[in-house]
């Protein structure tokens, strides 16, 4: 879709045969990125923090309309029943490869695709707009190629609505040439596809907000109007309030509250200016980790040598930078202390999505000064950016969880005998799992289970019906139900006590002796002594068994009846079958 406008129109742009080499030469580095995926297949490991256990569950879920699991507005599999309001719409880019190609290979596909379009959109962009003046130097070419391809590769969830944050450059592309009156169809249609492609909570919203400003800035200042500009921020908004309908209209008119009114702030004051600070130097995880040391660095050498910042380009960023930085620390403020609705259940600094785009730019303009600087010093100079580029990409792949594990489980093929992490087939076992549905011999509809030490997303995943979930937003009255079944076990710690109370979207069957382990593998020599759980409560709810990826020792003084322990060679886990009663 998106992406066959984007490398079609691209490579009629680029005459010069020099210039195709090198912007496929990056194309060739991000295939490559992929080698060792296309070897381990389902082998491959997925990044499982608020990837595998919550949002790529959502996405197998939107295309159940019709289905046992999904019906009456409801999605039945979870929570007795999860109101599908509560979930993004179906109408995007993510959900269709799951409707067209099995989940992990939708994965990968939206995956692959998301950092094509974020190389190809960051190639226009600093082609066009930040470096066009010495684009004929092949220095320059060279060094956009190489910002381009750093930002394809920085360890991001694009299950998050695909091109959440990949497709920033794109999209800001598009707008600064209606800006600059190149009214192509080109830019309209980028601008109508990206709300099917992104997340209107995540960063939508606050594109809107930005390009909003823009466009003021530009009427107040310049006394221009900017009609195409206008017309293609109307388009953006209105496509993304079509296409996020279900959210919207469960936020604005829902009748059941949402659990994320009892969200409250667990930072201190210094909780909050270290946050800020880290914000700074290191981008948020979800947004995309990447480091702007190096960037820093070069950023003063320049302020040394030119005696300010003379790049245009360079103070708007600079200002969005620091813009940001604020908000986080006003919001969080805010948060800790006010009661106010809106606040607490929508995350307004959110605006740190912006910033692993913004780095890279910066980091390409200054990098760029430094190289024609060296005219003088070519030695210091040219080294320095090159050493700063090298020490950026090395961060980048270091911070890449789902790279370092690929890397991984090719080695133990040949030195170890058995990877001990989590690959994707691994973590979702569907064999063994198979083996618990064979045992209890009833259709997964008819009863209902609750995970202990193991995310629910792998009972979820193959096929079980669950009172617990990891959702970003559920019914409140469903939260305060299921704390009756834990609230003795959070009595037992503190910090859990806050951390469920607090925030809750992991709805889990805590135990104090785990703390937040979800991750326990049949390797783990841990066991639960004392588990102190409201059993009547979790019979009245519905549940049948306890899937436990540890022993509980008290489990006859609980009413809980040890079936049988299941175990495969190639899964991750070991399951302890309760039934509860």
């Amino acid at each position: 879709m998106l992406d066959s406008f984007v490398f079609n129109y691209f490579i009629s742009m680029i005459k010069n045969e020099k210039t195709r080499y090198i912007f496929w030469g990056g194309v060739v580095c991000i295939l490559m990125y992929y080698i060792p995926v296309l070897w381990l297949g389902q082998n491959s490991h997925v990044i499982i923090h608020d990837n595998l256990d919550g949002e790529f569950i959502y996405r197998i879920w939107m295309t159940l309309d019709g289905s046992d699991k999904y019906n009456n507005g409801m999605i039945w599999q979870v929570m007795n029943g999860l109101p599908r309001d509560y979930l993004q719409t179906s109408l995007n880019m993510t959900v269709l490869f799951f409707q067209i190609f099995s989940p992990f290979i939708a994965y990968i596909v939206n995956d692959i695709l998301a950092r094509l379009i974020a190389y190809a959109g960051m190639f226009l962009l600093l082609k066009q707009y930040v470096l066009s003046e010495t684009w004929i130097d092949q220095r320059t070419k060279f060094l956009v190629m190489v910002c381009s391809l750093l930002f394809a590769l920085i360890p991001t969830y694009t299950v998050y609505g695909g091109l959440t944050v990949m497709g920033q450059p794109l999209l800001f592309w598009s707008f600064l040439n209606l800006w600059n009156n190149k009214n192509s169809w080109f830019n309209y249609a980028i601008i109508v596809l990206f709300p099917f492609c992104s997340s209107f909570f995540l960063t939508g919203f606050f594109i809107c907000v930005v390009l909003s400003l823009v466009w003021m800035y530009g009427l107040c200042v310049f006394k221009r109007v900017k009609k195409e500009f206008l017309i293609g921020l109307i388009l953006l908004g209105v496509v993304y309030c079509l296409t996020e309908y279900r959210m919207i209209f469960s936020v604005l008119f829902e009748k059941s509250q949402s659990h994320r009114l009892e969200f409250s702030s667990m930072y201190s004051w210094i909780d909050i200016l270290y946050e800020t600070l880290k914000l700074l130097f290191v981008t948020q995880y979800h947004s995309g980790v990447f480091t702007s040391v190096p960037c820093i660095i070069m950023l003063l050498v320049l302020l040394f040598l030119n005696k300010g910042v003379k790049q245009k380009t360079d103070q708007v960023i600079i200002l969005c930078i620091g813009s940001i930085l604020i908000l986080n620390m006003i919001y969080l403020y805010l948060f800790k202390q006010t009661d106010i609705t809106i606040i607490r259940i929508f995350q307004w600094n959110r605006f740190y999505f912006l910033l692993p785009g913004l780095w890279i730019v910066l980091l390409a303009s200054v990098s760029n000064q430094l190289l024609y600087a060296s005219c003088k010093k070519p030695v210091y100079f040219q080294a320095l950016v090159i050493s700063m580029i090298a020490v950026s990409f090395l961060y980048v792949l270091n911070k890449n969880e789902e790279f370092k594990g690929n890397i991984r489980e090719l080695a133990g093929r040949f030195f170890m005998k058995e990877s001990r992490s989590p690959s994707f087939a691994r973590f979702f076992s569907p064999a063994l799992f198979d083996q618990i549905k064979d045992y209890i011999g009833r259709d997964q509809s008819e009863y209902r289970v609750i995970c202990l030490g193991i995310h629910p997303s792998v009972a979820i995943y193959n096929g079980f019906f669950t009172l617990d979930s990891y959702q970003t937003s559920y019914p409140l009255e469903y939260k305060h139900q299921f704390r009756r079944i834990i609230c003795r076990e959070l009595d037992k710690d503190s910090d859990l006590k806050k951390y469920f109370d607090n925030w809750g979207s992991r709805c889990y069957m805590y135990a104090s002796e785990l703390k937040r382990n979800c991750m326990v593998g049949k390797y783990d020599t841990i066991s639960v002594k004392s588990l102190d759980i409201d059993v009547p409560v979790l019979q009245e709810m519905g549940a049948a068994y306890i899937f436990s990826a540890v022993e509980i020792q008290n489990a006859n003084q609980l009413n809980l009846s040890m079936e049988k322990v299941f175990e495969d060679e190639n899964s991750y886990w070991r399951i302890y079958l309760y039934k509860i009663g």
